[in-house]
This record gives C-alpha cells, sequence and structure tokens, in this order.
C-alpha cells in the first residue's frame, strides 16, 4: 500500500539541492506526485506531495534528514487528496498598492469559499505614475465557473485602477 504525504523542505539553497532531493526519494522507490519550489535571497522552500511504499517511508524521512542536516523539514498527511474537483484558473489583480490589499484579497477569496492553490505579489514603484502599483498572480480551485464573474467584481471593487484577467 502507498503512503502520501506532503513534504516541506526550507534552508539556504544550494546548487542542484532540487535534484538531491529527489534522488533521494527515487533512490527508495519514492515519487513526487507535485511539487513547488520558490527562491528568495538565499533561502529556498519546497513543497512536495510524495508518494512510497508505507513501508519505505520512515526510511525515506530519515534518509532525507540525514542527507541534509542543513534543511528543515516537515510533513503532514495528504491522506484525502482528491484531484480534478472543480476548475483551476490562474487570476491575475493589477491595481494601485495600498495598505492592507493582500489580507482584503485573502478576505474575498475566503468569502467566495475558493482555494488557492498558489498567490505571488509583488510592489512596484512606477515613477512616471507617481505611485506604486501592486500585482498579485493567483492559481485558484473554482467549484464551478459560476462564481468567476463574482470575483472579478470583488476583486476589481478593491480599487478604482484594479483590473483584474484570466490566464
Amino acid at each position: 500500500m502507498k503512503s502520501v504525504f506532503v513534504k516541506t523542505v526550507t534552508g539556504k539553497d544550494k546548487a542542484n539541492i532540487v535534484k538531491s532531493l529527489a534522488e533521494v526519494t527515487r533512490s527508495l522507490g519514492g515519487e513526487w506526485l507535485k511539487s513547488k519550489l520558490i527562491r528568495m535571497a538565499p533561502q529556498f522552500s519546497a513543497m512536495m506531495l510524495v508518494s512510497i511504499d508505507e513501508e519505505k517511508e520512515a526510511e525515506l524521512k530519515t534518509a532525507l534528514e540525514e542527507a541534509f542536516p542543513d534543511l528543515a523539514f516537515s510533513y503532514a498527511s495528504a491522506d484525502a487528496v482528491v484531484e480534478g474537483q472543480g476548475i483551476v484558473a490562474t487570476v491575475v489583480i493589477d491595481c494601485d498598492d495600498r495598505p492592507g490589499l493582500t489580507h482584503d484579497i485573502n478576505g474575498i477569496l475566503s468569502d467566495l469559499n475558493l482555494k488557492t492553490e498558489s498567490m505571488e505579489s509583488h510592489r512596484l514603484p512606477v515613477a512616471l505614475l507617481g505611485r506604486t502599483v501592486y500585482t498579485a498572480k493567483m492559481t485558484v480551485l473554482f467549484p464551478d465557473d459560476s462564481i468567476k464573474e463574482q470575483l472579478v467584481e470583488n476583486l476589481e471593487s478593491l480599487s478604482e485602477r484594479a483590473r483584474v484577467n484570466f490566464e
């Protein structure tokens, strides 16, 4: 029987670190069903949805922690992984920046009971406009198409110049 869990890894970025993590997993017969990686400054963080034979799970965790003592690992059960329930879409919002904007966007997503797979935001000063603009790109799981229009309306209400697009 297979064990499926989410492995989170954080620490200082090094050359070939992701490849090395994958090699340890594969050496014990495991595989990454899904992964996400982010690098920021000299740090990195990665999340992997791992599948491995139940009897090899503890051995894999020990092998990873021994092979990479400078990294922090955490694990969470993923017994209820359900794929294909809804529509995944990428949503981009561009608007004038203001305090609390990310909080308000997350509030809208929560109020509409939408699940966010990922979100990346940036604040960019634009000298020609004399203001700072905000852009966020989110991967969102929608139960169906019916709620997309409501999401656009709610997000565009956050700022006079807000524009929302789907990629």
